[in-house]
């Protein structure tokens, strides 16, 4: 290719990305703000990224605990939840932002990369400049996604949603080259997939399927499958240390005896409700009435039923738009009762992204046919943009505003950090009474048999009357030196976790668990000398430390093999 055309290529799609970010940013200037806005989330995440920071500065690495969540009591939430918007949360927190700059910006570089995949996904299929910037602004204006925004407040869901146009390009690309380079990059966007949104992954699986099948079903071979077969899996080791404990330590968690996976009984909508395109922001109090898949995935709808003889591409991604509204209404009851993974999903309505993926492809598959007609643009284009202007005006809307400082964000009250307290221990029974609310206190061990619930004010008592040394004190770790008068249980205001250790004097000691009043908080029983207690989280457990040993390895592999497939290039240029 001629230098200069080169050059003139990629000045264009350097102006069209520059484009992108400037209305991107136009259109969400809000969230350059340092408030918080009143959404079903915002407030959990703004608690859940301090909490991080917190844990990150306190050694947590990867962070597991949340040491000021719960009341101060801690809380297991990172062992489960998502983590992909926390670590950048906590990255621009470090960095200067406040706690609600930081979340504002995370959520806001989440939409810019979407934006920025979407592009590139349509580039690749041969898409003119303008229109796939037209494409990627449907991507980004949704009305699914900006309720996401400024409704729910779903920070693990954008990212997810973000990642996704840059996992089909990559498949695109390695379809096309088979090049095994871009293999690799796929594990690395499957890994980050995995700790950015879990649930999506099955509404995932169902739209790689299609597109592979829709970019040319002859390729649609063993070979194709095995191989991103293994990549996917590559991936899935990659966030081992996240995703095995996640699943496999759910017992430690009230997480089944939740609502969580009965949530879908009560998300399911009429058929035609999402179909409704004449609804906005206020056209209800209630979300449900409120989701709609917009007015340009409608027109993409009517689009595929025309190009039904003639496009299997398009019949392809109609089929699965028709099965996404089929499991979104009340009719799907049944098929979710039976089905165990999609309640993984929670809500059917999460479905309404596979629709506008799937109107995506269809625009595209209309657009390569009849973009070089000039009347085409001349009335298509103008028709889009009003699509777009008319969705972020009717969706793009603010319902208040919340301000607190770092500190009250770093001390919640009464924040969990899960919506529905779900990741709570089961051995919890908080709160718990402990004198003048102090975070240390303790019984004579001679007295823990008369220990009853109306004993416990008058037999535990404060710490400090033994005016214990703080050798360290902060929510991962307690330590301090202690010469109490006879033998105690010391009583800290941590709930017990798998991952806590004690040690006495540096040896390490098993926590009490049969304190009457006290089951599921940390107690220690302390010797009548002078003792340094240590009680702190480790975050291990065979388990967890198994799984980090498995991402370890699989980075290490990609990276090796990374160089190998590299150092030849280089050292031709050389």
């Amino acid at each position: 290719m001629n230098y200069y055309k080169l050059r003139s290529k990629y000045k264009k799609v350097f102006i069209s990305i520059a484009l992108l970010f400037g209305i991107l940013v136009f259109f969400h200037s809000a969230f350059l703000k340092d408030v918080i806005y009143e959404s079903d989330d915002y407030k959990h995440h703004a608690v859940r990224t301090a909490s991080y920071y917190l844990a990150l500065k306190q050694g947590q690495l990867p962070v597991r605990w949340g040491p000021n969540l719960n009341q101060g009591y801690g809380y297991p939430s990172f062992n489960y939840s998502y983590h992909t918007p926390y670590f950048i949360g906590a990255l621009l927190h470090g960095f200067g932002f406040t706690i609600q700059e930081s979340v504002n910006l995370t959520v806001l570089f989440s939409i810019v990369l979407a934006s920025l995949g979407a592009y590139l996904l349509a580039k690749i299929f041969m898409v003119s400049n303008k229109w796939s910037v037209l494409l990627s602004l449907f991507y980004v204006t949704n009305p699914y996604i900006l309720l996401t925004m400024y409704w729910r407040g779903a920070v693990g869901e954008l990212f997810f949603y973000g990642l996704i146009p840059f996992f089909l390009f990559l498949i695109k690309k390695y379809t096309v080259s088979k090049n095994t380079i871009y293999l690799l990059f796929l594990s690395f966007i499957t890994a980050l997939l995995v700790v950015s949104h879990i649930p999506s992954l099955l509404l995932l699986f169902l739209v790689t399927v299609v597109f592979i099948y829709s970019i040319n079903k002859s390729i649609f071979t063993k070979k194709l499958l095995l191989h991103l077969g293994i990549s996917g899996i590559t991936g899935l080791l990659l966030s081992a240390w996240y995703v095995i404990p996640a699943y496999f330590e759910q017992w430690m968690i009230t997480y089944y005896n939740g609502s969580s996976l009965s949530q879908y009984a009560t998300q399911l909508l009429p058929f035609t409700s999402v179909l409704d395109i004449r609804k906005n922001f206020y056209s209800s109090d209630l979300f449900l009435n409120v989701v709609t898949i917009g007015g340009l995935s409608f027109l993409s709808i009517l689009i595929a039923l025309g190009q039904i003889p003639k496009s299997i591409t398009s019949r392809n991604w109609l089929t699965l738009i028709f099965i996404s509204l089929f499991l979104i209404s009340a009719y799907s009851r049944p098929v979710w009762e039976m089905v165990v993974p999609l309640q993984y999903i929670q809500f059917p309505w999460r479905f309404l992204w596979v629709i506008t993926i799937s109107s995506f492809f269809i625009f595209i598959s209309l657009i390569r046919k009849k973009e070089k007609h000039i009347l085409f643009n001349f009335f298509c284009i103008p028709l889009f943009i009003l699509g777009l202007f008319f969705t972020a005006q009717d969706f793009i809307k603010i319902k208040g505003t919340t301000t607190r400082t770092d500190f009250e964000w770093y001390h919640p009250t009464t924040a969990t950090g899960s919506s529905f307290d779900e990741h709570q221990p089961i051995w919890s029974n908080i709160p718990y009474y402990l004198p003048n609310e102090t975070e240390l206190a303790f019984i004579y061990a001679s007295q823990s048999a008369e220990l009853t619930h109306d004993t416990k004010t008058s037999l535990v008592h404060d710490l400090n009357s033994f005016s214990p040394q703080i050798l360290k004190f902060d929510g991962t770790t307690i330590q301090y030196e202690i010469t109490p008068d006879a033998e105690i249980i010391t009583l800290h205001k941590r709930l017990f976790y798998h991952g806590w250790k004690a040690y006495l004097e540096g040896e390490e000691v098993d926590f009490l668990q049969n304190i009457p009043e006290y089951e599921g908080l940390l107690v220690v029983q302390v010797p009548a000398q002078k003792t340094i207690v240590t009680v702190t989280f480790t975050g291990q457990t065979k388990l967890r430390e198994i799984s980090e040993y498995i991402s370890l390895f699989t980075l290490l592999f990609l990276i090796l093999y990374t160089m190998t497939k590299v150092y030849p290039y280089v050292k031709k240029s050389i």
